[in-house]
């Protein structure tokens, strides 16, 4: 037996079935969309996932039925939001997990996150890590030293000037305690070094900004260049939520700009990072 047809593929296929009903070529199609010839393909192949209002465009390019056009609008929907639960993610254990992160970081050239409750991943220390990690591990897993090395390894990630991190954290992150003070002060000085780095932004936002967003979680937005696409990931308590419709990547963008525009930047938020727990800064050699 095969693979099984996943709905993306579906989607796909019947996407490339109304193009050649009407008999018009990829080319054709991109034209008369405004698109680029490679997009056209790439949608027909699921190499790149069918914003809703795409399928609408191409069905109604393509002279579909509007009730089969509904059906296909909606299940584009479905494959643009992907829900997992972390007792599946970790089925292969916490450590593969992060080695299935770090294989998505790989392919992204942008990254931004807001960081409301804890220090982001590719920022953490070891012993920070492995603190947040135990409390994520909701499936009971367990191997949470070696998840956090993996986790350590693909910070390294962050040396690659080639790509752009963009972090948001609140002060309320930066103040909850994963540790002893030592772990507290070792975290803050390796957010200090690392927001030197001339592809990394921090910005810090005080507990005393008014609201500029609704936080009921962080996020992260990645810039997917192979695939021609944005993806938002939520973490949540149980599961795993990604979003690549137009309309939430660019909720979620206009949100992290307000956060990102409220919060304390450069020095300022450097400043803040090293008061809190007694830091010494040092600027660049």
């Amino acid at each position: 037996m095969g693979e099984p047809t996943t709905d993306r593929q579906r989607l796909a296929a019947a996407l490339r079935q109304l193009r050649q009903q009407a008999k018009i070529s990829t080319h054709q199609l991109g034209e008369a969309l405004g698109w680029s010839q490679g997009k056209v393909s790439k949608m027909e192949r699921a190499v790149t996932p069918a914003d809703p209002d795409d399928v609408a465009a191409w069905a109604r390019a393509a002279g579909a039925d509007p009730d089969f056009a509904a059906e296909l609008v909606s299940l584009a929907g479905t494959v643009a939001d992907q829900m997992r639960s972390w007792r599946a993610i970790h089925g292969r254990g916490l450590a593969a997990t992060q080695q299935e992160i770090a294989r998505m970081h790989e392919e992204a050239v942008r990254f931004c996150e807001f960081a409301p409750y804890a220090v982001p991943g590719l920022l953490q220390t070891p012993a920070y890590a492995e603190k947040v990690l135990e409390l994520a591990d909701v499936s009971g897993r367990g191997g949470v030293r070696a998840a956090a090395a993996e986790r350590m390894r693909r910070q390294a990630i962050l040396l690659d000037l080639s790509r752009s991190f963009r972090f948001v954290i609140t002060e309320a992150a930066l103040r909850r305690p994963f540790g002893p003070p030592e772990v507290m002060a070792a975290q803050a000085a390796k957010i200090v070094a690392t927001a030197r780095l001339p592809n990394v932004s921090l910005a810090v936002l005080p507990t005393s900004t008014p609201p500029v967003a609704l936080e009921p979680s962080g996020f992260l937005i990645y810039d997917l260049p192979a695939a021609t696409t944005i993806v938002v990931l939520i973490e949540l308590l149980t599961r795993e939520l990604q979003l690549s419709t137009a309309w939430d990547v660019q909720v979620y963008s206009d949100a992290f700009g307000r956060l990102e525009a409220a919060a304390l930047t450069d020095d300022a938020a450097v400043g803040m990072v090293a008061d809190l727990h007694g830091q010494e800064q040092t600027g660049a050699e």
